[in-house]
């Protein structure tokens, strides 16, 4: 768990930069995500599907892993505005092998393409490489997401392979996963190469 490493993650705990800030979910974020959540083609490759009657279901999930220390989820909030635009996590967190996975993440159309992703990849790589010395990050998507596979490549992370019938999504459509990582050795080029791009904007 988690703990093993950090003490807690509490709601103190917020990831800070120049266009968003990363902020441990809470009850408080509820209502405000239900509405960023609020739109059908977000979870089109996504295990889980959080809008409308399903949204309470997905969302004490994401609470009930933040307890338990399995899964870190992180509401995702533009400064400019202060408005909530999505979420992100850790999850799959196994210290004892110095290795966890990043992703789950979902932002609402308008932010798509934006610095909101890039950003969000940035603050949490720095805090799980350079807070947690973890020594490999995974990110995933499913095969059919092309959006999702060129931000994965843009960030840097090497492309391994493909994992066959690998997720079930919330339409029972088993899909294949496409899995890439970063390693401690390869984050300070892929660090400067990210935070160039995110100062650009």
């Amino acid at each position: 768990m988690i703990a093993d490493l950090k003490p807690q993650v509490a709601a103190s705990d917020i990831l800070y930069g120049k266009h968003i800030q990363l902020e441990p979910i809470a009850n408080r974020h509820r209502d405000e995500m239900r509405k960023a959540a609020d739109y059908d083609h977000i979870w089109t490759y996504m295990p889980q599907k959080a809008m409308r009657n399903l949204f309470n279901r997905w969302f004490d999930d994401c609470l009930d892993k933040m307890t338990s220390g399995s899964q870190i989820t992180y509401a995702v909030r533009r400064k400019s505005d202060q408005l909530l635009v999505g979420a992100t996590a850790y999850y799959d967190i196994q210290i004892e092998n110095k290795r966890l996975a990043l992703g789950y993440s979902w932002y609402t159309p308008a932010v798509w393409g934006s610095v909101v992703n890039p950003e969000a990849k940035l603050l949490m790589l720095i805090q799980a490489f350079e807070n947690w010395l973890i020594s490999r990050i995974e990110m995933g998507t499913d095969s059919r997401n092309k959006r999702s596979y060129q931000a994965i490549k843009k960030l840097g992370a090497t492309e391994e392979g493909l994992l066959r019938e690998h997720m079930m999504l919330h339409d029972h459509v088993i899909t294949d996963t496409i899995v890439f990582s970063i390693l401690a050795c390869e984050w300070p080029v892929i660090k400067m190469r990210l935070s160039q791009r995110v100062e650009s904007c």
